[in-house]
């Protein structure tokens, strides 16, 4: 007997399935899938994580993170933690999950995932969308900066970081943060937050490097002084939808996700001129 089953509802699949996540993801004892995927895995959002029971077994999870973005008219909903245990693979357990997921949300503007799996996506419709640069660190020069993780900082210097945000993805097709979405990444402290300062001691700009085993020495959230741009370039690899050739002139081109596309007022057309900005903390 086959059942699909989300961990809201059923508590005692959480610790089995992280289990599952982490050894298909080849995580070691020192990481943490929920620490790294906080968003994902946080009670608030068991309901829409999914475990597929094969004879009262756990075989498989997908999890799913509807989110609006700056737009209100559009959600998205991210997947991750897409998990089948080695024994149970090709045997439609993976297309019946998906598929369940997929009728769970069809009411979302569009679905969104980060896979280098796209023949396997193309057959759910999920098709390359948002291009991005990736710029090659330089040596790290005698200008130091504050390392540290966002629940070490005051509160009134959190505020400057969300205003920081907000003002870089006000113009961009991105996420839409509240406070609680604010407090849950708060808990992710496998990334490092780095820190720009000017003279009054105000934060001018943050950067966000690593977080989970895709992500390390990866700066994938950041908000940083026009002028002094080149400085990212020091402190890891930049992934940016911006081109920036003072860091690097033909820097490597990256797929940002794959999408698909249920609001019949989009297009790939249509998303691929928005300029957009998705960082590895909501991003799942």
């Amino acid at each position: 007997m086959n059942t699909i089953v989300n961990l809201q509802e059923n508590p005692e699949l959480l610790s089995p399935t992280v289990k599952l996540i982490e050894e298909s993801f080849g995580y070691t004892p020192k990481q943490s899938f929920q620490v790294d995927f906080a968003p994902l895995m946080h009670p608030s959002n068991l309901h829409n994580c999914f475990a597929y029971l094969h004879q009262n077994q756990l075989v498989a999870h997908i999890g799913c993170l509807p989110r609006q973005t700056m737009n209100p008219q559009l959600e998205l909903v991210l997947l991750g933690g897409i998990a089948v245990a080695p024994s149970m693979r090709g045997k439609g357990i993976f297309k019946a999950l998906l598929n369940h997921c997929l009728q769970q949300f069809s009411n979302a503007s569009a679905i969104m995932l980060w896979s280098d799996l796209h023949q396997l996506y193309a057959h759910f419709d999920f098709y390359p969308c948002f291009e991005y640069f990736e710029y090659q660190q330089n040596q790290p020069q005698k200008q130091q900066f504050e390392c540290t993780h966002y629940q070490n900082l005051k509160k009134s210097e959190q505020e400057q970081i969300q205003q920081l945000y907000q003002q870089k993805v006000q113009n961009h097709f991105s996420i839409h943060r509240q406070q609680k979405h604010w407090d849950i990444l708060s808990t992710i402290t496998s990334a490092q937050w780095w820190i720009r300062r000017n003279p009054k001691n105000e934060i001018i700009g943050y950067a966000v490097r690593g977080k989970g085993m895709d992500l390390t020495n990866i700066i994938h959230e950041y908000s940083w002084p026009a002028e002094f741009i080149y400085e990212l370039s020091q402190l890891g690899i930049l992934w940016s939808a911006n081109h920036y050739p003072q860091l690097q002139k033909n820097p490597h081109k990256q797929i940002g996700a794959l999408v698909k596309v249920l609001d019949s007022k989009l297009t790939f057309d249509f998303l691929n001129q928005q300029s957009f900005y998705f960082s590895g903390l909501d991003s799942i």
